[in-house]
């Protein structure tokens, strides 16, 4: 490998891999602690009932729970987890669009990012797609896609879900919907379709999904020369 060569490979590293990889390790981390913490919860609260209640009846221990546990465990086990898995999910995108935007950005010295049409992830990952020959397995495109639907849904319009954003928002991994059924059409509800649950694996696979990315960026952007003089200056 000549020295320009070499230079070049360092300084995509610098460019990447020191901002996202490091970043990447706290991201998992502190996934796989707030599901220990909302299990945590669980436990501890399950506990303290079980206490509370070894010396009741059935009768009064069911009127302890109605009285003084009910909303904790709707909390814990309802609320508690969408919050905080919604959040990090937004959390993990903010991070993969401000990532892309610094690396699009230094790589942009024709000022191309200003008349793309798309908008965040989609513009960055066009940008890269056509300057540096970037190229993504079709599923792992489609589930940007995706995610980039959930994300706009949560950020603008957590509530009602828009009519294009519903079939993206279907097909990702660890969301689960609630839809129109026949019962709701005889009451005549005009569209009870909303997000009803999600799962732990939602953050755990889109966080996977973005290390992929940016391994066959990194890659891309080794084999591709076109880019040296932008980054190596």
């Amino acid at each position: 490998m000549d020295y320009k060569k070499y230079e070049y490979f360092e300084s995509i590293d610098n460019l990447i891999s020191l901002n996202f990889w490091s970043k990447f390790s706290n991201y998992e981390y502190f996934i796989k602690s707030i599901e220990k913490s909302i299990d945590d919860r669980f436990t501890y609260l399950s506990h303290t009932y079980n206490e509370d209640k070894q010396h009741l009846s059935f009768d009064e221990a069911n009127e302890l729970f109605d009285k003084y546990y009910s909303d904790d465990f709707y909390r814990v086990r309802n609320s508690y987890p969408f919050t905080i898995r919604q959040s990090t999910f937004l959390t993990l995108y903010s991070f993969f669009e401000s990532e892309l935007y610094r690396i699009t950005t230094n790589l942009d010295k024709y000022n191309k990012l200003d008349n793309m049409k798309e908008n965040g992830i989609m513009k960055y990952y066009s940008f890269l797609k056509n300057e540096s020959n970037l190229i993504i397995s079709k599923s792992l495109e489609k589930r940007f896609i995706n995610y980039n639907a959930l994300r706009n849904h949560f950020a603008h319009n957590n509530h009602k879900i828009h009519d294009s954003h519903f079939k993206k928002i279907k097909q990702i991994q660890g969301v689960h919907l609630k839809e129109l059924t026949e019962y709701d059409i005889e009451l005549n509800i005009e569209d009870p379709r909303k997000i009803q649950w999600l799962d732990k694996e939602l953050n755990e696979l889109f966080l996977n999904d973005i290390t992929e990315f940016f391994k066959i960026l990194v890659n891309t952007l080794k084999e591709n020369d076109d880019f040296m003089a932008v980054i190596s200056h």
